[in-house]
């Protein structure tokens, strides 16, 4: 049986911090290197900042010099810190693209938005150029098409789907008005994310367009530069 002196509690913690503190630097310093690479919130690192910085101070009242002079609330108050801090940091790692997906351009194929109606309103592909469209393809994609029809006839909103089909995979996100679809060779979180930031920045920045849309796709020519800006390549 393994006994644990309570006493060395605090010593414990004294050592852990370091180790966690080292952990975020490690990978600021990772998530630095791919800012050049990917379009990612100018603010993220304010907030890894503050998220280091509140920390490290709440860390701080709970050393027991520090609850000597000030009170055993000055520890609580600390340990509350340091779960906030937690919760925080955990919340914007869930915003980054993990470490295993940071090549995502080369898994992404295209992109379509259409509307409630099945219309293709913009569509963009990833993929270099191609002479000449073999008869697979256009079988293959007509193929894809059908499918995924079959699965938007039974999307509720504000939901992700999945379809795979050999190495292909579709993740639709189904809004208000409109469908985002991405292809891509494999099921990636940050797929998911962004479809689903994209469509609903589209929505808001042209709701009333969507409404009462009389037909000229050309109006959607500008989501290009939406598209661009969460898909950084």
């Amino acid at each position: 049986m393994v006994l644990i002196d309570l006493a060395s509690i605090p010593y414990l913690s004294v050592l852990l911090l370091p180790l966690f503190i080292i952990f975020l630097l490690i990978y600021a310093k990772i998530f630095d290197k791919q800012v050049k690479k990917h379009k990612i919130f100018s603010n993220d690192g304010l907030k890894m900042g503050f998220s280091i910085l509140l920390m490290l101070s709440g860390h701080m009242l709970t050393i027991d010099l520090v609850c000597y002079y000030f009170g055993f609330i000055t520890r609580l108050f600390g340990i509350s810190m340091q779960l906030i801090a937690i919760g925080l940091t955990f919340k914007l790692f869930r915003s980054f693209v993990p470490f295993f997906e940071f090549n995502w351009q080369d898994k992404i194929e295209n992109i379509y938005i259409l509307n409630r109606d099945g219309i293709n309103l913009y569509s963009k592909s990833f993929l270099e150029e191609r002479k000449t469209i073999d008869d697979h393809f256009i079988s293959g994609a007509l193929f894809s098409i059908n499918i995924m029809l079959n699965e938007l006839m039974n999307t509720k909103e504000n939901k992700i789907s999945i379809i795979k089909k050999k190495n292909k995979t579709v993740t639709i996100f189904t809004s208000v008005y409109i469908i985002g679809v991405l292809v891509s060779t494999e099921e990636l979180e940050f797929f998911k994310h962004n479809l689903k930031r994209l469509v609903l920045k589209i929505e808001v920045l042209y709701r009333n367009l969507l409404i009462n849309w009389n037909g000229d796709r050309t109006q959607f020519y500008p989501v290009k530069n939406i598209v661009s800006d969460i898909f950084s390549m």
